[in-house]
């Protein structure tokens, strides 16, 4: 089958199926277009690693053709292809006693041949790599002293030295906390733009992809493939489908994932201090109570006052208990004993 013609940098699938013997995703038509950062999400065993192997060429599809800028990658040479494509795997890779630079720079290889070789164009390509990735302060330090995160922006590096046209990442922020996460996700939407490279990347960071990403890629557990930027995903229900499971859920309103604990009731919640009310929000669904803004048919009142104080009231204005507090804690004890 042909694939789409896109301008600029693209790595495109058409009618493709991917899997092992039996094909886990069947039908898949896209593309990945020039400068923009791409995530693939999905539930686990969803098939997000096979595809992405399979567009690395790793795995060969089931049936269909991928295809790199109209080329059908099967007909690519190696060393053609590593100047065209990059890949970045989550599994450790033993590299000796290697120093950060002389990592970034087997990058070229596709360039310098087996021999290694590095000309002065060569060094020049490897140093703007590091620099663009913030790690050209690391160019001595060997890889086996780097932290999970500085060895990561080195494996990018080394991608980035190839100078492709795409590059794939498979899990590129597991095993990083939370703000080198949100640092590598800034990282590669900006790289995107500034080398005019195609990114896709797998991720089950669900909440940075939503922010961060120029374009979702869907899977769901049962091979359903869907495609379309965040907000369109949200609105249309996507996301909520593909994430319904037990326990958890994807809250379209507010934009984020949210985890379903056992019922205690309703609360009606105000108050004029909307971050206080934000968290205070937060606390009572952790507690399993359902949240509205208006509600006088809830089981309990919460109220922020001026000053960051508190208020309750359970069981109405006749016959019910309420107290005022001053922190959120002693709010989240009283309401738990009753």
């Amino acid at each position: 089958m042909s694939a789409g013609r896109r301008e600029g940098n693209r790595l495109e699938a058409s009618g493709l199926g991917v899997g092992y013997q039996q094909p886990i995703l069947k039908g898949l038509n896209l593309a990945l277009r020039a400068g923009e950062l791409v995530c693939l999400i999905g539930p686990n065993g969803a098939g997000k690693t096979t595809l992405m192997r399979t567009l690395a060429g790793m795995l060969k599809p089931l049936e269909g053709e991928v295809c790199l800028n109209g080329e059908n990658m099967s007909r690519i040479k190696p060393l053609e292809l590593a100047r065209r494509l990059a890949v970045v795997l989550t599994e450790r890779v033993e590299i000796g006693n290697l120093s950060a630079y002389g990592l970034a720079a087997l990058g070229r290889y596709p360039y310098t041949g087996w021999h290694g070789k590095l000309t002065a164009k060569d060094r020049q390509v490897v140093e703007r790599a590091m620099a663009q990735t913030g790690c050209l302060e690391l160019a001595e330090r060997s890889v086996r002293e780097l932290s999970d995160g500085e060895r990561q922006k080195v494996m990018i590096a080394r991608a980035l030295a190839q100078q492709p046209g795409v590059l794939l990442l498979d899990e590129p922020t597991a095993f990083l906390d939370l703000p080198r996460r949100v640092e590598l996700m800034r990282l590669l939407r900006g790289l995107a733009r500034e080398t005019g490279s195609a990114i896709l990347l797998t991720t089950h960071d669900l909440d940075l992809a939503l922010r961060v990403a120029d374009r979702l890629w869907l899977i769901s557990s049962g091979g359903e493939f869907r495609e379309g930027i965040s907000e369109e995903l949200a609105l249309n229900g996507a996301i909520e489908e593909v994430f319904r499971s037990e326990g958890v859920r994807f809250d379209h309103e507010r934009g984020a994932f949210q985890v379903n604990f056992p019922a205690r009731g309703s609360v009606w919640l105000g108050g004029e201090d909307g971050i206080a009310v934000a968290w205070t929000w937060r606390a009572l669904e952790r507690m399993g109570f359902e949240v509205r803004e208006y509600d006088p048919r809830a089981e309990v009142e919460v109220r922020v006052l001026a000053g960051r104080r508190w208020m309750a009231r359970v069981g109405g204005e006749v016959g019910g208990r309420a107290a005022e507090f001053g922190s959120l804690g002693e709010l989240l004890g009283w309401l738990g004993e009753g």
